[in-house]
């Protein structure tokens, strides 16, 4: 819940600061940068070493970071520094996941059942943000979680860890999980090309207060939360196959409507493609390897890079055509990822 509630108005943050549309995105950018290059490296870690340490580690770092940008945040408001604690951030978010997934996958707990928890946290964690309005606020609460959930880590389960030699570059997980990596990588271009202007865009642009912003991400969440305990026992490439074409179909609506009624009940759409995304394509990749780490930190580097390549392409639409336009390119790219998947049948190995 900790990272949900401190990055959902991150952006927010930064245009108050007066940074440029242009150095807003170089926030982002660096946040998922620092979270693409953090996953890799430690998911491939994690499977060589063990996964309680790293696990670990990222909780207590994120707890540190969060508390440290309460300073950019509050009382020294320069977007250049946020940007820093920012990448910080991202360091500290791919140290634990990774590992955190294979963790609950060789405890042979209930994938989507796990990560609707998940959800609940992002959904408690944005509507507290919108709450209390309140920046140090909100990035003191963060850090507050991390140190409850790194406290909690300290008392998990203790198991023989099985450990894997992974090579510097995992070709054999890549090519394994290559067909889905490039789906959910066009799917997330778009997706994240409006996905961190979206409270932007509402509060200046159509007025809204950031109250309902974060109540719209938390339908998603909680609607993520009910959809993924049902999940289980589904085909994972078949979840992502309906995933996208939801997606495709709720961003190109997005497009078209301009009133919040109307975005609340699409976000619960939005919540339902993510759940089957997530949960489809996290089952599919660890399910086809051994080294779960490795196949689950590759998942959030791909995830991760969309989110560098989507604020650039939304920052060049928004100012070429109007913020408007992103909904129509990230159906218009969740399509294509659709078509290189089912139609095509792009990518080696069986599903």
């Amino acid at each position: 819940m900790g990272e949900f509630l401190a990055g959902v108005f991150v952006p927010v943050l930064a245009v108050s600061m007066g940074a440029s549309v242009l150095l807003t995105s170089f926030i982002v950018v660096a946040y998922n940068l620092a979270v693409f290059l953090s996953s890799y490296i430690f998911g491939r870690a994690a499977d060589i070493y063990g996964r309680r340490f790293f696990l670990q580690c990222g909780l207590g770092l994120s707890a540190m970071v969060f508390m440290v940008q309460v300073v950019p945040s509050t009382f020294h408001r320069d977007p250049y520094l946020l940007l820093l604690t920012m990448a910080l951030a991202g360091i500290s978010v791919g140290l634990y996941s990774p590992a955190l997934m294979a963790f609950v996958v060789e405890e042979k707990k209930k994938l989507g059942r796990f990560m609707s928890w998940g959800a609940v946290g992002w959904g408690i964690g944005t509507l507290l943000a919108g709450v209390l309005a309140s920046f140090l606020q909100i990035f003191v609460l963060s850090s507050l979680l991390f140190m409850a959930s790194f406290a909690i880590s300290l008392y998990l389960p203790k198991f023989k860890e099985r450990l894997y030699i992974v090579p510097i570059f995992p070709v054999k997980v890549i090519r394994r999980n290559l067909d889905v990596y490039i789906a959910m990588t066009l799917r997330m271009v778009g997706a994240t090309a409006f996905w961190w202007f979206f409270p932007v865009y509402m509060s200046v642009n159509m007025h809204i207060g950031l109250f309902w912003v974060g109540l719209m991400y938390t339908i998603n969440a909680f609607t993520q939360f009910i959809v993924m305990n049902f999940l289980d026992s589904y085909k994972s490439i078949r979840m992502v196959h309906w995933g996208l074409a939801l997606s495709a179909t709720v961003f190109l609506v997005m497009g078209l409507v301009t009133v919040l009624w109307q975005f609340l009940v699409l976000y619960i759409f939005v919540g339902v493609a993510w759940a089957l995304l997530y949960v489809g394509s996290s089952k599919y990749v660890m399910a086809r390897c051994d080294e779960k780490a490795t196949a689950s930190g590759l998942l959030n580097s791909t995830l991760s890079m969309a989110g560098v390549v989507g604020p650039f392409l939304g920052g060049m639409v928004t100012v070429s055509f109007g913020y408007r336009t992103n909904f129509f390119t990230a159906a218009l790219l969740t399509i294509a990822g659709l078509y290189l998947l089912v139609i095509r049948g792009w990518g080696p190995g069986k599903r």
